[in-house]
């Protein structure tokens, strides 16, 4: 005799979100574009991007979770509790739960865009008064001491995840970040050559990959993606 169960089974589905769909206006001067979240089924993580205008402000707040800044573009200062860093392309700032920041776009000229994880599947935000002295620690990494970290893109390491696909940790659990890790991947064409060669990759041109909160960024001969997930130790 067979029981049948009354367990449903559970179905997980991919999804892809274009990395130019509509945004949600935050606030002035700030566009918000979510990925990744409990809206899609995501569990224990979520993930989007931030698009500050010339000069824009988004001012200092707390998340009840730990957040991972990663710059795409542009130029963009992070003032942790007073301590303020300067960001280039594709550097990483890790904030705990409950600690205040707020972002500033550097440039009266153009516009910056970061990648904003959460070790959250429903983002949020609480704004808090500004009352800390400022420190300017300019292109300086944090100190031990300090709650937040950085990651450096030109000095993260660089490791070959597979024949021709190279990455960066940017965060991850070693770096303090609870809840989530990612980094940055390049995948040269000839590496892209082989997968489509194994049936392994779809026949497209450039496309933004936002499942997982994964941001393709570039070219359709060679890929560079930044991704995150929901755990702290990364896929290698």
């Amino acid at each position: 005799m067979v029981l049948a169960s009354n367990k449903k089974e559970e179905t997980r589905r991919e999804l892809i979100r274009p990395g130019n769909g509509v945004p949600t206006p935050l606030r002035d001067g700030i566009l918000l574009r979510e990925f990744v979240s409990e809206a899609c089924a995501a569990r224990g993580f979520s993930t989007g991007t931030a698009t500050i205008s010339p000069a824009a402000v988004l001012p200092y707040h707390t998340h009840a979770f730990s957040e991972a800044i990663t710059l795409l573009s542009g130029l963009a200062q992070v003032a942790v509790e007073g301590r303020c860093y300067q960001l280039t392309l594709f550097d990483c700032l890790h904030v705990p739960a409950g600690v205040a920041h707020e972002v500033t776009n550097c440039s009266g000229e153009s516009h910056a865009v970061a990648l904003w994880a959460f070790a959250s599947a429903v983002p949020s935000r609480e704004l808090v008064k500004e009352d800390f002295v400022v420190l300017d620690r300019g292109f300086a990494n944090p100190k031990p001491s300090d709650p937040e970290s950085i990651v450096r893109f030109t000095s993260a390491e660089v490791y070959e995840l597979s024949p021709g696909a190279h990455f960066r940790d940017l965060f991850a659990g070693r770096f303090g970040t609870v809840g989530v890790c990612g980094g940055y991947g390049f995948t040269s064409a000839m590496n892209r050559s082989q997968l489509l060669k194994e049936g392994r990759l779809a026949r497209c041109r450039a496309i933004d990959i936002n499942s997982a909160g994964a941001t393709q960024l570039s070219c359709p001969k060679a890929y560079r993606i930044v991704s995150s997930i929901n755990r702290t130790t990364p896929w290698r």
